[in-house]
């Protein structure tokens, strides 16, 4: 930690609390005139009240000055810290002057009253000056020193006792102060270290999690209680989100949100994977699995993930990981089409009813590829869409060279309509896009009868969304299909 950073904090510290010295201060000279007012010469007490006022106005000057700085964050300047020290200074000497003027009224119980009264405004300084150990015996050492000579220099038996003590006094205050100074600057510095880590965790957290996004990557972020509680506590990044089809805010920040997604049939092999590396079996966590996106299809996801804070007793408490997209991966797999193939064969599957969803990246990507394996697969007899166009970078020029069946209209061009002129102009021109290049179109996202109605009315032939059902299990599906294709309240 740089000296100068503590020495700013230092300077903060004393001038935040001067304010109130000042008018604790000013009171305090009030009193003893009054007190005093019979007892000593009067002018020679206005003289020093006079004194007083003058040096407590200077400095709340200096304070008026230090609190219009432009910026508090900047480091400040030595002559910050000298001009306290010389305020100070210039107090405990105006304080000095006034215990020995007001030790004139020759009354012992009086000054042994100034005494205390002195002895408690140095113990107060200590209090509020002590995190500068000079600034504390500029104040303290003119304050007591002259009270001191003063008893020690009175032929009375009483007055050198309280001389000395004074002194006693003093060289006490001296001691305590600069232990007090060295405890408060190691705390400053270690909460100044403690701020410090603090912004590079944030900024490096910042960076992290940029570079994630970026790459395209959705990034979760568990704090962990048990893998079987819903309501653990989960950050999920917009990315994230939208791997999945959703908007920012239809996501909540519960661990239900991410379990209740998971394919049935995978959720064993994660949560299984999970228990292993929580329970310290593995040193990562990693999974490939079905994640159900908004529309209720499935995604493939390599999941990966590490806890990276614990507990005193070692328990784990927070982990992170990413979700990267697979599905683009496994239609560039070499084998994709024989695998494709092979499951329609080994199940008896019509090809014509299996519908692959591509998405635009995928096929700007690589388009001789692409085109290869989907001409494969349009020769079998499967059918192609092409899923969320008008999402990405959609080329029209590419279109007329795609193997295609349908277009599904991406769902932000529907939720837009009526809120966007330019939305509406685009959904109406892919429609007749589709329509004059003989591709079926799908708009997906449809919410309600004013959606429908529109698309029905510029020739939109098929929609999907929850307006005509929410997605569904394969059991509701089944039951779905007992009831003659009719969709029961409640499934």
């Amino acid at each position: 930690m740089h000296a100068r950073d503590i020495q700013s904090e230092k300077i903060r510290f004393l001038y935040a609390g001067s304010l109130l010295l000042l008018i604790v201060g000013a009171m305090t000279a009030v009193l003893m005139v009054v007190l005093h007012w019979n007892l000593v010469p009067r002018a020679s007490l206005l003289l020093w009240l006079a004194a007083m006022v003058m040096v407590l106005a200077g400095r709340a000057g200096l304070l008026v000055f230090f609190r219009r700085l432009p910026t508090r964050d900047e480091v400040l300047g030595a002559h910050w810290l000298w001009r306290f020290r010389l305020g100070t200074l210039a107090s405990g000497l105006t304080w000095g002057v006034g215990a020995v003027l007001l030790c004139q009224s020759g009354n012992p119980v009086y000054e042994a009253f100034v005494a205390f009264a002195m002895a408690g405004i140095s113990a107060a300084a200590i209090t509020a000056l002590a995190i500068d150990r000079l600034a504390t015996l500029f104040f303290v050492i003119p304050l007591l020193a002259p009270l001191s000579v003063r008893f020690l220099l009175d032929p009375a038996e009483l007055a050198l006792t309280m001389g000395l003590i004074v002194l006693l006094f003093l060289l006490i205050l001296a001691v305590i102060a600069a232990r007090i100074e060295a405890y408060l600057e190691e705390n400053v510095r270690l909460r100044l270290q403690a701020e410090s880590q603090k912004r590079q965790i944030q900024t490096n957290e910042l960076r992290w999690r940029f570079a994630l996004e970026g790459s395209g990557q959705g990034l979760w972020d568990w704090e962990i209680e048990d893998w079987d509680r819903d309501t653990d506590r989960v950050f999920y990044s917009p990315r994230w989100k939208s791997m999945l089809g959703f908007a920012e805010d239809q996501i909540g920040s519960t661990l239900a949100e991410w379990k209740s997604r998971v394919h049935p049939e995978d959720l064993a092999t994660v949560g299984g994977a999970l228990k292993r590396h929580i329970d310290g079996e593995s040193p990562f966590y990693e999974t490939e699995h079905r994640i159900r996106c908004q529309d209720g299809g499935y995604k493939w996801i390599l999941d990966r993930g590490q806890v990276i804070e614990q507990t005193p007793p070692g328990m784990p408490r927070r982990m992170i990981g990413v979700h990267i997209d697979i599905s683009d991966r496994q239609f560039r797999d070499a084998n994709f089409v024989e695998r494709i193939l092979a499951v329609l064969e080994r199940t008896g599957i019509d090809p014509g009813l299996l519908d692959l969803e591509l998405n635009e990246s995928l096929l700007l990507q690589n388009p001789k590829g692409a085109v290869a394996r989907m001409d494969a697969l349009k020769a079998q007899g499967v059918r192609l869409t092409l899923d969320r166009f008008g999402s990405e970078r959609s080329s029209l020029g590419a279109l007329k060279n795609l193997p295609l069946d349908r277009l599904k209209l991406d769902r932000s061009l529907i939720r837009d309509l009526f809120a966007d002129s330019r939305a509406a102009a685009i959904a109406k021109s892919v429609i007749a896009l589709g329509d004059a290049l003989g591709f079926e179109v799908t708009a997906v996202g449809v919410e309600t009868e004013a959606q429908r109605r529109f698309l029905e009315a510029h020739a939109c032939p098929s929609f999907q969304g929850y307006l005509f059902s929410q997605p569904l299990s394969l059991e509701e599906l089944h039951a779905v299909r007992r009831n003659g294709g009719v969709l029961q309240t409640g499934l």
